[in-house]
């Protein structure tokens, strides 16, 4: 299948499911008030899950959790989604949403959009979270927003290069498990939503996706809930760019 092809039957797919959402949020809504979704996060790496812990206490949100996957190929942690969703599927702790936390820089194709679209065909609410090329792109975002393009550097991978510009300029003692360094950043969140939807925004103009992410839709989708909007909607415009451009 090609790339081209992948792309719009996922975009088929992600109007399908959100079809699917909008029934059942009316079927559970009880005098007007929306059921609160129960979401899982699943993330590739250690510093992830810290800020996400942080943020959901930070957010008081009972019915949000999550932990790092036992896997770090991002086919892996799809399955064990899957997983999941099907251990709770029928039950009171039944799954709106499970999210996958993605570093682009170590995935070569689109084959995990086909294992997802075989997924969601049974569940669709597994939905990836992307940054490439890494996850320090989102912690930069809560200082700056700068589309530059990063680039190896000799024996330095794309993603070390990131690391190595946030530790340099913003956050010297950091790494992967300084839980003090992350959570710090989770206070922030405000200002890394405002900057990584502006990144978004001038990458689309030059059609590029170093740098980018759109966790930024996911926190949004957090703050929702605990601002008790009810919009409990994810929006997945980002996810679609960005998988184009895979």
């Amino acid at each position: 299948m090609g790339s081209d092809d992948i792309a719009k039957k996922r975009i088929s797919a992600n109007k399908e499911r959100r079809n699917s959402q909008k029934e059942t949020r009316k079927a559970r809504n009880v005098g007007n008030r929306s059921i609160i979704p129960n979401i899982l996060i699943l993330t590739e790496g250690h510093s992830e899950n810290i800020y996400f812990n942080k943020l959901i206490q930070i957010l008081s949100l009972g019915t949000v959790k999550s932990r790092k996957s036992v896997s770090t190929a991002c086919t892996g942690i799809l399955r064990e989604a899957e997983e999941e969703a099907i251990k709770l599927k029928d039950t009171e702790m039944e799954l709106n949403y499970i999210f996958c936390i993605f570093d682009l820089d170590t995935v070569r194709n689109k084959r995990h959009l086909e294992i997802l679209s075989k997924i969601n065909s049974d569940f669709k609410q597994i939905i990836p979270i992307y940054s490439f090329p890494c996850i320090e792109i989102w912690f930069l975002l809560h200082y700056e927003c700068n589309p530059r393009p990063f680039q190896s550097k000799g024996k330095k991978s794309i993603g070390d290069t990131v690391k190595e510009h946030f530790k340099k300029t913003y956050a010297p003692e950091y790494s992967e498990t300084n839980t003090d360094i992350i959570e710090a950043l989770a206070s922030q969140y405000n200002h890394a939503i405002h900057n990584s939807i502006r990144l978004y925004e001038q990458q689309v103009q030059v059609n590029s996706n170093n740098p980018i992410t759109n966790i930024h839709s996911l926190v949004l989708l957090l703050k929702n809930i605990s601002d008790r909007t009810q919009n409990y909607s994810f929006d997945e415009q980002y996810q679609c760019f960005i998988e184009t451009h895979i």
